[in-house]
């Protein structure tokens, strides 16, 4: 059953892969990604993130909503996001949903801003069975990261981050973490230090404007011409 559910994913790969080098306004292969939206509540400000102009009220997917959700995927669905909007270490039953997730055979993926990843939290995601973890951690040094992550205190989230990666590295568990940097105009100073400070892959990504909604120019004197491919490859739900 395995290497059938491979191979349908795989085809329905290619037909996602040409419906996007067609630029086909009607995708006619199935979301390869389904983002789930936890929640849209976030406990940071970022100057680069959309959320500060959402006017959709806030809230948290139900657990049975979320279940029913999964109960319904195609096979050809590859890997579930619990992410969208928002923190989803917010939500008290996250790592029950990611649990839910892996039971069904399904890989699961996280990402986080890390400020809330205590100890304990550190100690259920990796019990959850996740397999990819994406920590935001922007700005290349603690002046600037303060800056773009409003509310957010430098310390507290190295040392959260490191405290998860040593956990890993003891554990030696099948989770993948990768530490995610937007590039605002990072040094080779700045990028050389990131690798050097974490014991995990790095990402360095584009920035994005969120369809118009984050004024690069503004911020941080930046033009996106980044064309984005989601539309294409994934899905998202939100939280109700």
């Amino acid at each position: 059953m395995g290497t059938i559910k491979k191979i349908i994913q795989k085809n329905n790969r290619r037909v996602l892969i040409s419906d996007f080098r067609k630029r086909n306004k009607n995708a006619t292969g199935f979301p390869a990604h389904l983002k789930i939206e936890m929640t849209n509540k976030c406990n940071l400000y970022c100057i680069i993130c959309p959320i500060r102009k959402m006017k959709r009220p806030v809230g948290f997917i139900n657990v049975e909503l979320f279940k029913s959700l999964i109960d319904q995927i195609n096979k050809k669905t590859e890997f579930i996001y619990h992410h969208f909007m928002g923190e989803s270490l917010l939500h008290p039953q996250l790592f029950e949903m990611i649990r839910y997730t892996k039971k069904k055979g399904i890989l699961a993926g996280l990402s986080t801003n890390a400020t809330l990843l205590d100890n304990d939290k550190a100690d259920e995601m990796i019990g959850s069975g996740l397999d990819f973890l994406v920590i935001s951690f922007d700005g290349g040094s603690q002046e600037n990261y303060e800056k773009i992550r409003e509310l957010a205190d430098y310390n507290t989230t190295l040392i959260n981050i490191i405290n998860l990666l040593k956990k890993l590295n003891k554990n030696k568990t099948k989770l993948i973490p990768v530490v995610q940097v937007i590039d605002y105009g990072l040094s080779e100073e700045n990028k050389k230090a990131l690798f050097d400070l974490f014991s995990c892959g790095i990402m360095i990504k584009v920035p994005k404007d969120w369809a118009g909604e984050v004024d690069l120019e503004k911020h941080h004197n930046l033009v996106s011409d980044h064309t984005c491919s989601l539309p294409w490859i994934e899905l998202s739900v939100m939280w109700d």
